[in-house]
C-alpha cells in the first residue's frame, strides 16, 4: 500500500524560494583613512614637520580618488606629496599623501584634509592640528 504525503502549498512556496540563489550585494568601494587625525603637537615657529596619511580601499570594488585638498586658513600646512589624487585603487590597495606643518606665528593651528572619492560614505575628512610656540 502506498501512502501519499500532503504538503501545504505555502510550504512548497517557501521550499522553492529557499532553493533559488539570492541576489548578491553589488560590489562597493570603501575608503579607510589612517591615521584618522593628524597631530603635530607643539612645534617652534619656523620649524618644519611632516606626516603621512594613507587611504586604503577596504571594499570589494575599485575606489576612485578624485582629489585630496587641505583646508587651512592659517597658512601653516601644505600638501607635500600626493599619490591619491586621480588614483584608482583596487580592493586592498592604498595610496598616500603628505602634510607639512610650517608655522609662522605662535598659537593653535587647525585644518583638515579632505579626500574626495566615490565611496558610498562620502568625502573622508581628516582633522589636522598643531600648536606653534615662540622660539
Amino acid at each position: 500500500m502506498r501512502r501519499m504525503l500532503a504538503v501545504p502549498a505555502a510550504a512548497l512556496t517557501l521550499l522553492a524560494a529557499a532553493a533559488l540563489p539570492s541576489a548578491a550585494a553589488p560590489a562597493t568601494p570603501r575608503a579607510a583613512v589612517f591615521p584618522s587625525t593628524v597631530s603635530f603637537g607643539s612645534q617652534p615657529v619656523g620649524s618644519v614637520q611632516q606626516r603621512s596619511v594613507s587611504v586604503e580601499n577596504t571594499g570589494d570594488a575599485p575606489l576612485h580618488v578624485r582629489s585630496v585638498v587641505i583646508y587651512d586658513y592659517s597658512s601653516s600646512y601644505s600638501l607635500v606629496f600626493d599619490t591619491c589624487s586621480g588614483a584608482t585603487l583596487p580592493p586592498g590597495n592604498l595610496c598616500q599623501f603628505g602634510i607639512q606643518y610650517h608655522p609662522r606665528v605662535p598659537g593653535q593651528h587647525n585644518a583638515s584634509a579632505q579626500v574626495n572619492d566615490d565611496a558610498p560614505e562620502g568625502t573622508q575628512s581628516v582633522p589636522i592640528w598643531g600648536a606653534a610656540t615662540s622660539r
